[in-house]
């Protein structure tokens, strides 16, 4: 359908109304459609005429401005389909613009309708006809569910804490976040109890790999506290730096710096865990005197800790 505007004496605007082949038509039915498109886009040009070309092309030209060629903008969506490389194709060699890749829309004013063979969906369509949509059970639906009542009536994805057996932890942290999950051996394979996730802060971001990893075993011990306190639990992780850093007595972790720097004849430290029977040992041996030092108020313990944080945040 064509409708032709007169705007004023000296300007008409044609617009053509379209509906373009859906995606997997047969090639005639594409190629019909493009001759016929073209003829009428010609009609609208004779006399030097404005034409716009409007409706559904059924067509998702991406967001590569090269293959445009100067006929699309940026904004346009992430796909790219066989109709829409035709539809960059003609707008190319007609000398058009594609309107809607030449500014931001939101996700819901990009669709206008679901279409299950392209995986589109349309939340505007949803939100408007939500009363007109239809209930559909296709076999699809029906093999998905079947699925999900096998997973769940065969033996369960996640066991109850059987005290009497070991338990297992395996630890991971990424760029971003922490990971655990909890094990117990039934029948020689590992079944999963719990798991546990989450995000890290600001701060934690900026932790090296090594503190990272150590962080979430951390973090798991704390999720997981109900289940394994006073229990005997194995902690795995992919980070072997950590293996020699545990394995090696807490009370000679300053080795390295009294090898530098020499031993101290007095030292003033926090309590734990420098109140532990090792290291009262290891500092007798070396001849060191130690006296710790407690908050006079205990609730402000910790926060010499946090403002020291704080003060390298803002150095940052």
């Amino acid at each position: 359908m064509v409708l032709s505007v007169e705007l004023n004496e000296k300007k008409i605007v044609n617009i053509i109304q379209i509906y373009g082949p859906v995606e997997g038509a047969a090639e005639e039915e594409v190629l019909e459609f493009y001759i016929n498109l073209q003829r009428e886009l010609d009609e609208a040009r004779e006399e030097n005429e404005t034409a716009i070309i409007m409706g559904d092309w059924n067509s998702r030209v991406g967001k590569d401005q090269n293959r445009g060629m100067g006929c699309m903008g940026r904004y346009g969506e992430e796909a790219l389909n066989k109709n829409g490389v035709k539809m960059i194709d003609f707008c190319r060699r007609n000398d058009l613009i594609i309107g809607n890749t030449m500014w931001y829309q939101n996700l819901e004013d990009k669709y206008t309708f679901v279409a299950e063979e392209r995986n589109a969906r349309s939340l505007k369509g949803i939100e408007e006809e939500e009363e007109d949509i239809q209930w559909h059970w296709l076999p699809k639906h029906q093999n998905a569910f079947a699925k999900i009542k096998e997973v769940i009536s065969k033996s369960p994805a996640l066991v109850l804490l059987d005290p009497t057996k070991k338990i297992i932890i395996q630890c991971d942290a990424s760029k971003n976040g922490l990971g655990s999950c909890m094990f117990q051996k039934h029948e020689d394979a590992l079944k999963l109890v719990a798991c546990s996730s989450r995000t890290m802060n600001d701060h934690e971001k900026n932790y090296s790999q090594t503190d990272k990893e150590l962080l979430a075993i951390y973090n798991s011990t704390q999720k997981f506290h109900d289940f394994i306190y006073r229990s005997n639990v194995d902690v795995q992780t992919d980070h072997n730096p950590i293996v020699s850093i545990m394995t090696k007595p807490i009370c000679k972790i300053g080795s390295n710096v009294y090898a530098r720097f020499g031993y101290p004849q007095y030292l003033v430290p926090d309590n734990l865990p420098f109140i532990s029977v090792k290291f009262k040992d290891y500092y007798k041996e070396k001849d060191i005197t130690i006296q710790t030092c407690t908050p006079h108020h205990h609730q402000s313990n910790g926060l010499a800790e946090k403002a020291v944080n704080i003060g390298k945040q803002i150095l940052r």
